[in-house]
């Protein structure tokens, strides 16, 4: 099953985000108080906060050892 990362269970779209991007200026830079901008933060910070809580595995990136014991 999926899941989500964040708890809101939808993107907000908004006809004014692709209205700022068409002119080079994202929501949160044109409003950075705005409803929307502080709905996208909040997404945001719950992605990157999950992500951070990831546990990492750094096997892959070492080659493998083996000890033979001695006279072998």
């Amino acid at each position: 099953p999926y899941t989500t990362l964040f708890r809101s269970g939808a993107l907000p779209l908004d006809a004014h985000i692709r209205q700022s991007m068409d002119v080079g200026e994202p929501t949160v830079i044109q409003d950075p108080l705005g409803a929307l901008t502080q709905k996208y933060r909040a997404i945001a910070t719950q992605v990157s906060s999950a992500i951070a809580l990831k546990r990492r595995d750094y096997g892959h990136a070492f080659p493998n050892i083996v000890i033979e014991p001695a006279g072998s």
